[in-house]
């Protein structure tokens, strides 16, 4: 929870940024270690799609860190506001490198500091404003890169028709932190923005982080059951998907970015969240938008079972199978309450 009342920047929003930064750097550490041993071990298909999952999320991430950075120059400028200077090589530079996320971290520390000692609403409102930003990344980043690195991590633990201890404690990790960033960006935006009431107490976050974990679960499961079963040929439906979900995005008509060629960039990357959870881009009302994609993920997900039961062979453990089934749409269902329940009685009315 944080603490702002207006746009305010306290010790523990620090701490949440240190926090992040932490695990950016751990995660790097983590992935390279992963890759690494993938190819000594001679598994060079499982290393690539990891490796390829890392280098798309780190190219869109720098991508959009550094066109965000030339967009509030440009506004700045329109404003007279010199205070905010024009990307330097140097910051060129750490994005080519793939360090715009980790320079990102850096900056809003150094904001979040000079806000807490000078007690200043404008530094406390760009401070704020940056960590939304970083949200934002890491949103793009969780769902470009860890969601399909944990669809492969249970395609192979199905597979292997075992589960590691460390395999099984990182699948859970994974899917909790997937649904913590969900809750992150949607309790940054409100936060950042003027017009929005912050989510009330401990009792909110907790119902909206459920049921993003709820949802996000079955379809990530399913999907990794997908994979055991058919293969590479996974790919062909995921990119059909995504294709639809593209077109969707598209027909939406959003306006995120300043230019057409960056809009069709981020519904890109929309669709690629759609693939595995609802992500609201409009401005309006989109109550019958959400039921329209939780029935097709629901549709989606049944054509997945049946692909998968076709594909069961007579070794496969029957009960499995059914104790799989019974366990995505129980919570699935769940999900979809608790989603009801959080929306009539917890979520801000503005």
């Amino acid at each position: 929870v944080h603490c702002h009342t207006r746009l305010q920047y306290c010790y523990f929003d620090l701490f949440w940024a240190c926090v992040g930064l932490v695990s950016t750097l751990l995660d790097l550490g983590t992935d390279i270690n992963t890759i690494t041993k993938l190819y000594l071990a001679s598994h060079v298909v499982s290393a690539s799609l990891l490796l390829a999952c890392r280098l798309t999320a780190d190219i869109v991430v720098q991508f959009f860190s550094l066109a965000w950075l030339y967009d509030d120059w440009k506004e700045r400028r329109v404003n007279q506001n010199l205070e905010f200077p024009r990307p330097s090589w140097v910051v060129k530079v750490l994005h080519c490198l793939q360090l715009g996320l980790i320079y990102r971290f850096v900056w809003a520390l150094r904001k979040g500091w000079k806000a807490i000692q000078d007690g200043g609403e404008g530094l406390a409102a760009e401070a704020v404003y940056r960590s939304t930003d970083i949200t934002m990344l890491r949103l793009f980043k969780t769902f470009i890169e860890n969601a399909p690195q944990l669809v492969l991590l249970i395609g192979r633990m199905v597979q292997a028709e075992r589960v590691n201890l460390m395999e099984g404690i990182s699948a859970v990790v994974c899917l909790f932190s997937i649904s913590w960033i969900l809750l992150d960006y949607h309790k940054a935006l409100r936060i950042s923005l003027n017009n929005k009431l912050q989510l009330q107490g401990y009792l909110a976050s907790f119902v909206y982080l459920l049921w993003n974990l709820l949802l996000v679960a079955p379809r990530v499961v399913t999907l990794g059951f997908y994979v055991a079963a058919v293969g590479p040929m996974a790919a062909v439906h995921v990119a059909l998907w995504w294709f639809a979900m593209l077109v969707w995005a598209r027909l939406q008509d959003t306006d995120f970015t300043t230019s057409k060629k960056k809009e069709f960039v981020y519904n890109s990357v929309v669709a690629v969240i759609w693939i595995f959870s609802w992500f609201n881009v409009s401005k309006t009302r989109t109550l019958w938008r959400s039921v329209i994609y939780h029935f097709a993920v629901l549709v989606d997900i049944i054509i997945m079972i049946m692909v998968y039961y076709v594909f069961l062979g007579e070794d496969t453990q029957k009960l499995v199978f059914l104790c799989f089934v019974s366990v995505v749409f129980i919570c699935y269902t769940c999900g979809i309450a608790v989603r009801c329940v959080y929306y009539r009685r917890l979520h801000p009315s503005v």
